[in-house]
């Protein structure tokens, strides 16, 4: 099964709708030639040092992408962990570069650690009623894990570090005896961003009266807080999902009752190849979904989650998810270029 990395798209066509090194210094990026960077998968050095919290990125790859905003957005999960059996408090955490760590690029106040609690337990269905945000703070408890969404935004693409390290600073055990917190600093968590150039990527859909909705970036919605917690991993697979819908004369996405998967507009509509690739996974063979509904969580699979679906890998590592889409009953495994329906 392919990892599913940045493009997740959706239409309702479907409906809604995706060890160390030794060494005691870092070693800078600059220090290094070309071919001896490390690559997304290699751990990053910094300073030995006792913290008593830890922690990593959700997912494999960072990706620095341009936003609608003509900026470049860094977005990924940060979890840390307290792992002593005395309370870490947060006071800040700034990003910033791996080889000039006085070169702040994006910092996360208490406050807003506090007003973004995220319960990743999710939520049983799609319905705004069912809460995501939780009453939050920045207190790290014993054993305690907490995942903080991170939004970077950077002006020019010239000023992409290679590499990011965080700088975490609070109070929290200073060593394996300590008895109560004491103020800390120090830096953890590096990670080198991929700057290679994404595949350009276009439409899903044609005409006109499609709208984008539950896009890129922000915590509450059914995408961005739906990290799952697969494989032994945590994925956070739809940070960047979509669902596309259309707006009928009425001003609605659908007329009569929504409950009927015919009501809604964009129902029945082709969706289209976003680039080039091949398709290299398809599962036709669900009812329809609902608007805004999981299947059965009693049954619900991986295979199963996003409905009728189909997978297109246009290249560098990058697969299109088509989710949730009409009973088509047809089967597809084939190079599709981009004019050509799915």
């Amino acid at each position: 099964m392919p990892k599913i990395y940045p493009l997740v798209l959706s239409i309702f066509t479907a409906l809604l709708i995706t060890g160390c090194s030794g060494g005691h210094t870092q070693t800078l990026y600059a220090d290094m030639e070309e071919d001896e960077k490390p690559t997304d998968d290699t751990v990053l050095r910094v300073s030995d040092e006792y913290t008593a919290a830890f922690g990593g990125t959700v997912g494999d790859t960072l990706n620095p992408v341009l936003g609608s905003d003509n900026k470049w957005h860094v977005l990924y999960e940060l979890m840390l962990t307290n792992g002593r059996p005395i309370p870490a408090s947060i006071r800040e955490i700034k990003v910033v570069d791996y080889d000039d760590t006085d070169r702040v690029l994006h910092t996360i106040t208490e406050a807003e650690i506090i007003s973004a609690g995220v319960d990743l337990a999710g939520r049983s269905r799609l319905e705004a009623h069912d809460p995501i945000l939780v009453d939050g703070d920045a207190v790290l408890q014993p054993n305690e894990s907490m995942a903080l969404y991170i939004d970077m935004v950077i002006d020019s693409i010239n000023d992409i570090p290679d590499a990011i390290v965080h700088k975490f600073f609070g109070s929290a055990a200073t060593n394996p005896g300590s008895s109560f917190a004491s103020d800390v600093e120090y830096l953890m968590v590096p990670r080198a961003l991929n700057k290679n150039e994404l595949p350009a990527a276009g439409s899903p859909v044609t005409g006109d009266s499609w709208v984008v909705i539950n896009g890129c970036c922000d915590v509450v919605g059914a995408h961005r807080g739906s990290i799952q917690t697969i494989s032994g991993q945590l994925w956070g697979s739809q940070r960047f999902a979509i669902d596309w819908m259309k707006i009928g004369d009425n001003g609605k996405f659908f007329e009569g009752d929504p409950a009927d998967v015919t009501s809604w507009y964009n129902y029945g509509e082709p969706v289209f190849a976003v680039a080039d690739g091949t398709v290299v996974e398809v599962l036709d063979e669900l009812p329809d979904q609902p608007p805004g509904q999981l299947p059965d969580p009693n049954s619900i699979t991986i295979n199963t989650v996003d409905g009728n679906h189909v997978i297109l890998d246009i290249g560098q590592g990058v697969y299109v998810f088509y989710a949730h889409l009409k009973l088509a009953q047809w089967a597809l495994k084939r190079v599709i270029r981009f004019s050509w329906a799915i």
